[in-house]
């Protein structure tokens, strides 16, 4: 047994011995091949580093023009901060007055850039609103209007658009301000009912003339009975903005004299009703983009809606006697008229 175990051992010693020779033959052969991998890899090598080279000149030539540009745009962006500082008084002026009397929100950036058709078309008649493209050209047509000649290049520029809406932003919270310490005057309700502390939405008669009772997630209706005289809503709409002295006490212009603005605008109008409505709601600031961050009233979307109701029916009869109160109101205290300013239009 133990010499055949020993035979056993020798045979694998053997085994092994001529594993080692193969491998060892092995070793050589790839020895003799390696100079020939060698050359192969160095080439392969040099190839990669010359595509690479090629591609670094390809990005630095593009870099070079990406300067090149990017100098040019900050010596023209730098140029328009310059004329927008040389005119800065003017432009917060001009955009404080749009604000208030023609449009409550800035238009989107991207209109701005658009170039005005020749002629330009009217914006204040219901045929602005044939199309959806019609709309914006009449939005942009307003702005141009609105602000002097020597003003109108700097609107196509971004840093426009930014100061623009900084400015109507500023102008917003100015006016808001003023008119919620005289909220109690307008809607002839306690001043304390308009305190920034204070719960709106649990006073009956605010309820009332919002047309809400209060009660979680209610949605705030687009015709609020506050319009209507009596603050009773008519569903045919032939009462609506019969109830027009609030309108008239928060819709004048503190500077309506100095820009030269002798009567109301549909847009003025429309800025008077919006600020009523977040007035009596329970949203302490006014959104900038539009939807109220406690009612989630969309404000954006209410203005629209009765800017546009005002112009589509401006010349109608009845709407042509509440805006003559409502001027009368504003333009001519000092010399009332004759009628009775407290009775409301039928």
């Amino acid at each position: 047994m133990s010499q055949g175990t020993q035979h056993h051992y020798a045979d694998e010693s053997l085994s092994y011995d001529e594993s080692s020779d193969s491998s060892s033959d092995k070793r050589t052969a790839s020895m003799h091949i390696e100079p020939r991998q060698c050359q192969e890899g160095v080439k392969s090598a040099q190839l990669k580093n010359q595509a690479l080279k090629e591609r670094l000149c390809t990005i630095e030539e593009q870099n070079k023009v990406l300067s090149a540009n990017s100098k040019g745009c900050r010596k023209q962006d730098n140029k328009v901060s310059e004329d927008i500082l040389a005119f800065g008084a003017e432009l917060k002026i001009c955009t404080k007055r749009y604000g208030l009397t023609i449009n409550m929100f800035p238009p989107p950036a991207a209109l701005l850039k658009v170039t005005l058709p020749n002629p330009v078309p009217l914006f204040n008649t219901a045929a602005r609103y044939a199309t959806t493209g019609s709309q914006e050209i009449t939005t942009l047509a307003e702005l141009y209007d609105t602000f002097p000649q020597h003003l109108h290049h700097l609107a196509p520029m971004n840093h426009f658009s930014h100061v623009f809406s900084k400015a109507l932003c500023a102008g917003h919270a100015s006016k808001l301000n003023k008119l919620r310490s005289a909220a109690g005057q307008i809607f002839d309700l306690p001043q304390h009912y308009f305190a920034i502390s204070h719960t709106h939405n649990m006073e009956p008669k605010i309820r009332q003339l919002l047309g809400i009772t209060g009660k979680a997630g209610e949605l705030y209706p687009l015709l609020p009975p506050m319009l209507f005289p009596g603050n009773i809503i008519n569903h045919s709409r032939k009462t609506l903005f019969g109830n027009w002295q609030p309108i008239a006490k928060g819709g004048a212009p503190p500077n309506a004299v100095k820009w030269g603005v002798t009567a109301v605008t549909p847009g003025a109008v429309a800025w008077a009703i919006v600020t009523n409505i977040f007035l009596l709601s329970p949203d302490q600031e006014f959104p900038q983009e539009g939807k109220g961050k406690t009612s989630r009233i969309n404000y954006g979307t209410v203005f629209a809606f009765f800017k546009g109701l005002l112009i589509c029916n401006w010349e109608e009869p009845r709407l042509k006697g509440v805006i003559k109160n409502i001027n009368n109101f504003i333009f001519e205290r000092t010399s009332r008229p004759s009628h009775d300013l407290n009775e409301p239009l039928q």
